[in-house]
């Protein structure tokens, strides 16, 4: 958390990763392709219940809650990542495919 004086609204801190997972070697390799992270801008829970609270002490509707603002950027420079970047999953394992279903993440391993 940061603060920059009391009076001041609390900044905490929020994330997203954004990414692609990615094989080589048939498979044998698997690691992330094109990882990013986001900015997460949101109305403070402070100015919200002030809000609220302001709006009701005037007999205002109250406004709904703004959905919060992501801006990506790359976490890894691609000049910096190497074919040999990701988890080795050893000569005798190989992901033959990646997919969802029911909402969970699932490989197909051979």
């Amino acid at each position: 958390r940061i603060r920059a004086s009391p009076d001041q609204p609390v900044i905490e801190n929020s994330f997203k990763l954004r990414t692609k997972l990615g094989t080589n070697n048939d498979g044998q390799v698997i690691g992330l392709s094109e990882p990013e992270l986001a900015l997460v801008l949101e109305c403070p829970k402070v100015m919200e219940r002030s809000i609220v609270s302001t709006c009701k002490q005037f007999n205002l509707p109250i406004p709904t809650r703004p959905e919060p603002l992501f801006s990506y950027f790359p976490l890894v420079s691609p000049l910096k990542k190497t074919e040999q970047d990701g988890f080795n999953l050893g000569e005798d394992n190989k992901i033959k495919s990646i997919y969802i279903k029911n909402g969970a993440l699932r490989l197909d391993i051979s």
